[in-house]
């Protein structure tokens, strides 16, 4: 009889612990969920205060000639079709 119950409860450990574990990171993937989501609240809150970025800040943020069709108006690429530069002399160049 004793043999019996000890292999019951040898047998549900596993399952009781995993439960136990599955809990805790549930409740902890769910703080972190809600943690993010007031940050992300937070960043969209800023982003309406500060209102939309003003023609000068855009044009200091853009590298290449602003004045072509192809510009990427990006930090980081020139444009689409010459994105290393440089822009003058580009064969490419359509105002």
């Amino acid at each position: 009889m004793i043999e019996v119950v000890l292999v019951l409860v040898l047998g549900l450990l596993p399952w009781f612990g995993s439960l136990l574990f599955m809990r805790k990171f549930e409740a902890q993937a769910r703080d972190d969920l809600q943690r993010a989501i007031t940050l992300a609240n937070r960043r969209q809150i800023r982003h309406v205060l500060n209102g939309p970025q003003s023609e000068t800040a855009r044009t200091r943020l853009t590298i290449g000639d602003l004045n072509c069709r192809h510009n990427a108006h990006s930090a980081y690429l020139r444009c689409a079709i010459n994105p290393i530069g440089p822009c003058e002399g580009c064969l490419h160049y359509e105002p």
